[in-house]
């Protein structure tokens, strides 16, 4: 990897975090309402990485995280598959209904 200015880096200490518990928690709801609290307005803005590490992370004991981020991964995985069969159903109704209007504006709806 590369980094340039204006770029910090985030190392997990394996014996008190996982790394990918440590993702998890920054791509969570509450670390991206965090940011955004620090955001003033439209302007580029830079984050310091004191406004990172007053972002409070709870740490269990590493087997937990394990459990944690395992689970996660798992709902996850559930919550893809969810999106994907809404989105066939979707696209579904959508051809239903240009079937219907298709058939509704040629008369054949009224024809049976």
């Amino acid at each position: 990897m590369a980094f340039g200015g204006f770029m910090g880096v985030l190392r997990a200490n394996e014996n008190k975090v996982l790394s990918k518990y440590l993702f998890k928690n920054l791509i969570s709801n509450d670390f991206i309402n965090h940011i955004l609290g620090l955001s003033d307005g439209a302007n580029i803005n830079n984050l310091k990485f004191s406004q990172i590490e007053n972002f409070e992370i709870t740490l269990p004991p590493i087997d937990i995280q394990k459990s944690i981020v395992n689970r996660l991964d798992k709902v996850l995985v559930e919550l893809d598959l969810a999106l994907e069969a809404t989105q066939a159903k979707v696209l579904e109704i959508s051809s239903l209904k240009q079937s219907l209007l298709k058939r509704a504006l040629s008369s054949e709806i009224f024809k049976e």
